[in-house]
């Protein structure tokens, strides 16, 4: 299967793409070093869309964090959108985060809103150790600072690409929007939202 990853190069992204290209080909999008020239809030085009089976998106950015509001947001609900329309199955990994209060939960919040809006999937995921120059694999507590320690929610990497492999791609190739069945995850399922989650605190 043919699987369009944004946010390749990232460090969750890095170990995705590492994961699937053990059975499928990954047709990653971004600017640079990708294999499809695309940038965030830039709808892709038929031409492009049609060299991938399913999309997923880890792309965010997070350089200026009110203009980055709008462009995550707006992004992913491009992105979504097209999706939708060229016929493909869409999954936005997003974060523990959304359930936060900070400028940077609202976006993801307010981007799961969006690919719920236009059928897609939601997951929501903790922090991946090994993804994390700052957390051990073994702990469960992490610090910004080591004076500041804090409890957080940890997502497994292999539940992670496990259900990757096992729900989203399982639909297939060309996806029938208009009979939408619910995937049966490793995670809890919430399906106003649309979305899973997967981790543990």
């Amino acid at each position: 299967m043919r699987v369009g990853i944004t946010g390749g190069s990232g460090r969750v992204g890095k170990l995705l793409v590492a994961n699937l290209l053990r059975n499928h080909k990954v047709v990653t999008f971004g600017r640079q070093n990708s294999d499809i020239e695309w940038a965030l809030g830039v709808r892709p085009s038929p031409n492009q869309l049609s060299q991938v089976d399913v999309l997923i998106h880890l792309g965010w950015s997070l350089q200026e964090r009110n203009a980055d509001f709008h462009l995550n947001v707006g992004g992913t609900a491009t992105l979504a959108s097209a999706a939708r329309d060229f016929g493909i199955p869409f999954l936005f990994v997003s974060s523990v985060a959304a359930s936060s209060k900070s400028s940077y939960g609202l976006a993801k919040l307010k981007a799961e809103d969006a690919v719920a809006k236009e059928k897609g999937f939601n997951l929501r995921i903790g922090l991946i150790p090994e993804a994390n120059r700052y957390a051990a694999n073994s702990k469960k507590f992490f610090g910004i600072y080591p004076q500041i320690p804090c409890l957080i929610n940890i997502t497994n990497i292999d539940d992670f690409e496990d259900f990757i492999e096992k729900s989203l791609l399982k639909h297939g190739y060309k996806y029938d929007y208009s009979k939408v069945e619910y995937i049966t995850p490793t995670g809890k399922k919430n399906e106003t939202k649309r979305s899973y989650d997967l981790y543990i605190l």
